[in-house]
């Protein structure tokens, strides 16, 4: 015997009109070529209207790692819920504009490009305090991230992209 799965319409809000926002700061990230896959997988697990959850391949996460290929693929399908810079002045603005807009933010950041922004953060954007610092090898930020923990900030490192994706679509 058949059963049949009778499925709610619900309204969920569509990535224009979320809540939220990821805004990812990377070398790397930010460039449109540049790890096409995972920052689907990560804008796709975390907007509320996706049903299909996407997962990088070995292949982005290499270069993600590594940073020695973009991937010949384009910017189409990458959720709106996701924002990648590449620069620190645009992340700003960015971060700015959102919380403006009262839209939770998501920060993410390698530890290289963190170093350098969260002075930043902490000076003119205070209410951010959650952080994700996604590197390969997050011990040699340890000492400075440490530092930020004392101002309120809650940083969260993670190594591992399945991790992120994750811990992103948990928060």
């Amino acid at each position: 015997m058949a059963s049949s799965v009778i499925v709610p319409s619900v309204s969920l809000p569509t990535s224009s009109t979320a809540n939220h926002v990821i805004i990812w700061l990377d070398q790397h990230i930010g460039l449109i070529k540049s790890n096409n896959q995972l920052k689907s997988a990560v804008g796709g697990q975390t907007d509320p209207h996706n049903v299909t959850p996407t997962s990088p391949n070995e292949r982005d996460i290499g270069n993600l790692i590594r940073f020695q290929e973009l991937l010949d693929t384009n910017f189409f399908g990458i959720p709106e819920n996701l924002k990648a810079f590449y620069e620190i002045d645009s992340c700003l603005e960015c971060i700015g504009e959102n919380l403006a807009n009262r839209k939770q933010i998501f920060f993410v950041t390698s530890g290289t490009m963190g170093e350098k922004i969260l002075p930043k953060i902490a000076e003119l954007y205070p209410s951010l305090k959650q952080i994700y610092l996604f590197c390969g090898y997050y011990r040699a930020h340890v000492g400075w991230a440490y530092d930020y923990l004392d101002q309120g900030f809650n940083i969260i490192m993670i190594d591992f992209h399945t991790d992120l994706v994750m811990r992103l679509s948990r928060d």
